[in-house]
Protein backbone atom coordinates (compact mmCIF):
# COMPACT_ATOMS: atom_id res chain seq x y z
CA UNK A 1 0.00 0.00 0.00
CA UNK A 2 1.40 3.39 -0.96
CA UNK A 3 1.54 6.25 1.51
CA UNK A 4 0.55 9.91 1.57
CA UNK A 5 2.82 12.04 3.69
CA UNK A 6 1.41 14.95 5.71
CA UNK A 7 3.10 18.04 7.08
CA UNK A 8 1.33 19.58 10.07
CA UNK A 9 1.12 23.37 9.73
CA UNK A 10 -1.21 24.11 12.65
CA UNK A 11 -1.34 22.75 16.19
CA UNK A 12 -5.04 21.88 15.84
CA UNK A 13 -4.64 20.03 12.54
CA UNK A 14 -5.87 16.45 12.33
CA UNK A 15 -4.68 13.82 9.89
CA UNK A 16 -7.63 12.68 7.69
CA UNK A 17 -9.27 9.46 8.79
CA UNK A 18 -11.72 6.91 7.40
CA UNK A 19 -14.96 6.48 9.34
CA UNK A 20 -15.43 2.82 8.38
CA UNK A 21 -13.31 0.09 6.71
CA UNK A 22 -15.35 0.53 3.53
CA UNK A 23 -15.17 4.33 3.33
CA UNK A 24 -13.83 5.79 0.09
CA UNK A 25 -13.40 9.27 1.55
CA UNK A 26 -11.33 10.38 4.53
CA UNK A 27 -12.63 13.35 6.53
CA UNK A 28 -10.90 16.74 6.31
CA UNK A 29 -11.11 18.85 9.48
CA UNK A 30 -11.11 22.61 9.95
CA UNK A 31 -8.53 24.37 12.13
CA UNK A 32 -10.27 27.75 12.14
CA UNK A 33 -13.51 29.42 13.10
CA UNK A 34 -15.41 31.14 10.34
CA UNK A 35 -19.02 32.29 9.76
CA UNK A 36 -20.35 31.67 6.25
CA UNK A 37 -23.39 33.75 5.33
CA UNK A 38 -26.17 32.34 3.10
CA UNK A 39 -25.07 32.42 -0.52
CA UNK A 40 -21.44 33.08 0.38
CA UNK A 41 -18.25 31.09 -0.17
CA UNK A 42 -15.40 30.81 2.33
CA UNK A 43 -11.96 29.22 2.14
CA UNK A 44 -11.40 27.09 5.23
CA UNK A 45 -7.97 25.88 6.32
CA UNK A 46 -7.13 22.32 7.34
CA UNK A 47 -3.66 23.13 8.69
CA UNK A 48 -2.12 20.36 6.57
CA UNK A 49 0.08 20.02 3.51
CA UNK A 50 0.51 16.68 1.77
CA UNK A 51 2.81 14.80 -0.56
CA UNK A 52 0.78 12.74 -3.01
CA UNK A 53 2.58 9.99 -4.97
CA UNK A 54 3.08 10.67 -8.66
CA UNK A 55 0.30 9.10 -10.72
CA UNK A 56 -2.38 9.93 -8.15
CA UNK A 57 -4.58 12.89 -7.23
CA UNK A 58 -6.67 13.75 -4.19
CA UNK A 59 -10.25 14.84 -4.88
CA UNK A 60 -11.96 17.08 -2.33
CA UNK A 61 -15.68 16.40 -2.14
CA UNK A 62 -18.64 17.50 0.02
CA UNK A 63 -19.71 15.52 3.06
CA UNK A 64 -23.24 14.24 2.46
CA UNK A 65 -24.28 14.94 6.06
CA UNK A 66 -23.11 18.54 5.89
CA UNK A 67 -24.82 19.10 2.56
CA UNK A 68 -28.06 17.35 3.48
CA UNK A 69 -28.50 18.83 6.97
CA UNK A 70 -26.72 22.20 6.91
CA UNK A 71 -26.94 22.91 3.14
CA UNK A 72 -23.19 23.49 2.97
CA UNK A 73 -21.25 22.01 0.07
CA UNK A 74 -17.89 22.29 -1.71
CA UNK A 75 -18.36 24.78 -4.53
CA UNK A 76 -15.62 23.44 -6.83
CA UNK A 77 -16.52 19.81 -6.23
CA UNK A 78 -14.63 17.72 -6.85
CA UNK A 79 -11.61 19.93 -6.24
CA UNK A 80 -8.32 18.41 -7.35
CA UNK A 81 -5.04 18.40 -5.42
CA UNK A 82 -2.21 17.51 -7.79
CA UNK A 83 0.74 15.32 -6.83
CA UNK A 84 3.18 18.24 -7.21
CA UNK A 85 1.27 20.61 -4.90
CA UNK A 86 2.93 21.22 -1.53
CA UNK A 87 0.85 24.09 -0.14
CA UNK A 88 -1.76 24.00 2.60
CA UNK A 89 -4.95 22.11 1.84
CA UNK A 90 -7.92 24.47 1.98
CA UNK A 91 -11.59 23.82 1.25
CA UNK A 92 -13.97 26.19 -0.57
CA UNK A 93 -17.25 25.84 1.32
CA UNK A 94 -20.49 27.23 -0.17
CA UNK A 95 -23.50 27.92 2.04
CA UNK A 96 -26.58 27.34 -0.15
CA UNK A 97 -28.96 27.44 2.82
CA UNK A 98 -30.81 30.36 4.37
CA UNK A 99 -28.96 30.58 7.69
CA UNK A 100 -25.39 31.50 8.68
CA UNK A 101 -23.19 28.39 9.01
CA UNK A 102 -20.56 28.56 11.73
CA UNK A 103 -17.40 26.57 11.07
CA UNK A 104 -15.42 25.69 14.20
CA UNK A 105 -12.01 24.10 14.77
CA UNK A 106 -12.36 20.32 14.71
CA UNK A 107 -15.41 20.32 12.41
CA UNK A 108 -15.39 17.81 9.57
CA UNK A 109 -15.84 20.04 6.52
CA UNK A 110 -15.18 17.79 3.52
CA UNK A 111 -13.80 14.43 2.48
CA UNK A 112 -10.77 13.51 0.37
CA UNK A 113 -10.74 10.65 -2.10
CA UNK A 114 -7.48 9.32 -3.57
CA UNK A 115 -7.67 8.44 -7.27
CA UNK A 116 -5.29 7.31 -10.00
CA UNK A 117 -4.65 9.64 -12.92
CA UNK A 118 -3.18 9.25 -16.40
CA UNK A 119 -1.55 11.78 -18.69
CA UNK A 120 -2.19 10.52 -22.23
CA UNK A 121 -0.42 11.82 -25.32
CA UNK A 122 -2.60 14.30 -27.25
CA UNK A 123 -2.41 13.93 -31.02
CA UNK A 124 -4.15 15.54 -33.99
CA UNK A 125 -5.86 13.28 -36.57
CA UNK A 126 -7.91 13.85 -39.71
CA UNK A 127 -10.88 11.70 -38.64
CA UNK A 128 -12.31 10.20 -35.45
CA UNK A 129 -13.93 6.78 -35.11
CA UNK A 130 -17.72 6.56 -35.56
CA UNK A 131 -20.14 5.88 -32.69
CA UNK A 132 -23.90 5.59 -32.32
CA UNK A 133 -24.02 8.99 -30.63
CA UNK A 134 -21.77 10.71 -33.13
CA UNK A 135 -21.78 14.49 -32.70
CA UNK A 136 -24.77 14.63 -30.33
CA UNK A 137 -24.04 17.27 -27.69
CA UNK A 138 -25.79 18.58 -24.57
CA UNK A 139 -29.28 17.14 -24.24
CA UNK A 140 -28.73 14.91 -27.28
CA UNK A 141 -30.93 12.15 -25.86
CA UNK A 142 -34.02 14.39 -25.80
CA UNK A 143 -36.85 13.58 -28.21
CA UNK A 144 -37.11 15.83 -31.28
CA UNK A 145 -36.22 19.10 -29.63
CA UNK A 146 -37.71 18.25 -26.26
CA UNK A 147 -35.11 18.66 -23.55
CA UNK A 148 -33.87 15.72 -21.57
CA UNK A 149 -35.75 15.18 -18.31
CA UNK A 150 -33.89 15.43 -15.04
CA UNK A 151 -35.26 13.92 -11.83
CA UNK A 152 -34.27 16.86 -9.61
CA UNK A 153 -36.00 15.40 -6.54
CA UNK A 154 -33.68 12.39 -6.73
CA UNK A 155 -30.43 13.77 -8.16
CA UNK A 156 -30.38 16.92 -6.00
CA UNK A 157 -31.52 15.24 -2.79
CA UNK A 158 -28.25 16.21 -1.06
CA UNK A 159 -28.73 19.91 -1.86
CA UNK A 160 -32.38 20.71 -1.07
CA UNK A 161 -32.09 24.25 -2.35
CA UNK A 162 -33.50 27.09 -0.28
CA UNK A 163 -33.34 30.84 -0.11
CA UNK A 164 -32.74 33.29 -2.93
CA UNK A 165 -34.27 32.16 -6.23
CA UNK A 166 -31.36 33.48 -8.29
CA UNK A 167 -28.94 31.40 -6.28
CA UNK A 168 -31.20 28.35 -6.57
CA UNK A 169 -31.42 28.69 -10.36
CA UNK A 170 -27.66 29.26 -10.67
CA UNK A 171 -26.80 26.20 -8.56
CA UNK A 172 -29.30 24.09 -10.49
CA UNK A 173 -27.81 25.32 -13.77
CA UNK A 174 -24.34 24.29 -12.58
CA UNK A 175 -25.62 20.81 -11.73
CA UNK A 176 -27.27 20.45 -15.14
CA UNK A 177 -24.20 21.73 -16.97
CA UNK A 178 -21.93 19.25 -15.19
CA UNK A 179 -24.21 16.43 -16.38
CA UNK A 180 -24.49 17.70 -19.96
CA UNK A 181 -28.22 18.35 -19.66
CA UNK A 182 -30.49 20.96 -21.24
CA UNK A 183 -33.98 21.69 -19.88
CA UNK A 184 -36.91 23.82 -20.95
CA UNK A 185 -38.48 26.67 -19.02
CA UNK A 186 -41.41 24.43 -18.05
CA UNK A 187 -39.05 21.90 -16.50
CA UNK A 188 -37.34 24.68 -14.54
CA UNK A 189 -40.75 25.76 -13.23
CA UNK A 190 -41.42 22.19 -12.03
CA UNK A 191 -38.05 22.07 -10.26
CA UNK A 192 -38.52 25.43 -8.51
CA UNK A 193 -42.01 24.57 -7.31
CA UNK A 194 -41.02 21.08 -6.10
CA UNK A 195 -38.20 22.54 -4.02
CA UNK A 196 -40.25 25.38 -2.54
CA UNK A 197 -38.29 28.22 -4.19
CA UNK A 198 -40.51 31.30 -3.90
CA UNK A 199 -40.75 34.23 -6.29
CA UNK A 200 -39.41 37.58 -5.12
CA UNK A 201 -42.95 38.85 -4.66
CA UNK A 202 -44.18 35.56 -3.20
CA UNK A 203 -46.20 32.77 -4.77
CA UNK A 204 -45.22 29.89 -7.03
CA UNK A 205 -43.93 29.82 -10.59
CA UNK A 206 -46.17 29.27 -13.60
CA UNK A 207 -45.31 27.80 -16.95
CA UNK A 208 -45.03 30.12 -19.91
CA UNK A 209 -42.78 32.81 -21.33
CA UNK A 210 -42.57 34.61 -17.98
CA UNK A 211 -40.02 32.15 -16.62
CA UNK A 212 -37.52 33.22 -19.26
CA UNK A 213 -37.52 36.72 -17.81
CA UNK A 214 -36.52 35.18 -14.48
CA UNK A 215 -33.76 33.22 -16.22
CA UNK A 216 -32.46 36.42 -17.85
CA UNK A 217 -32.50 38.23 -14.50
CA UNK A 218 -30.57 35.31 -12.99
CA UNK A 219 -27.99 35.61 -15.75
CA UNK A 220 -27.63 39.36 -15.11
CA UNK A 221 -27.29 38.87 -11.34
CA UNK A 222 -24.51 36.30 -11.83
CA UNK A 223 -22.65 38.73 -14.10
CA UNK A 224 -23.12 41.61 -11.64
CA UNK A 225 -21.58 39.65 -8.75
CA UNK A 226 -18.62 38.62 -10.89
CA UNK A 227 -19.64 34.99 -11.46
CA UNK A 228 -19.48 34.75 -15.25
CA UNK A 229 -19.00 30.98 -14.90
CA UNK A 230 -22.44 30.66 -13.29
CA UNK A 231 -23.93 33.02 -15.86
CA UNK A 232 -22.55 30.84 -18.65
CA UNK A 233 -24.13 27.77 -17.06
CA UNK A 234 -27.49 29.54 -16.86
CA UNK A 235 -27.26 30.55 -20.52
CA UNK A 236 -26.23 27.09 -21.69
CA UNK A 237 -28.78 24.80 -20.01
CA UNK A 238 -32.11 26.64 -20.06
CA UNK A 239 -33.28 26.64 -23.67
CA UNK A 240 -36.42 27.06 -25.73
CA UNK A 241 -37.49 24.03 -27.76
CA UNK A 242 -35.94 25.64 -30.83
CA UNK A 243 -32.62 26.15 -29.01
CA UNK A 244 -30.74 29.33 -28.22
CA UNK A 245 -31.00 31.79 -25.36
CA UNK A 246 -34.73 32.48 -24.78
CA UNK A 247 -34.20 36.22 -24.25
CA UNK A 248 -32.47 36.73 -27.60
Amino acid sequence: MFQIKFKVLHEDAKIPGYSTPGSAGADLVSVEEKAIKPGHVAMVSTGLAMEIPEGYEVQVRPRSGLAGKQYVTVINSPGTIDSDYRGEVKVLLHNVGEYIYQVKPGDRIAQMVVAKVEQPAFIVVEELSDTVRGEGGFGHTGVEGESEKCDADKDLDSIKLRGDMYEAIAVYATFLSSHGLVVSGDELVDFLNRNGIKKKNGGTYRKGRGIYGTIKHTYDVCVEVGRQDLADNVASVFKTKSGGNPWE
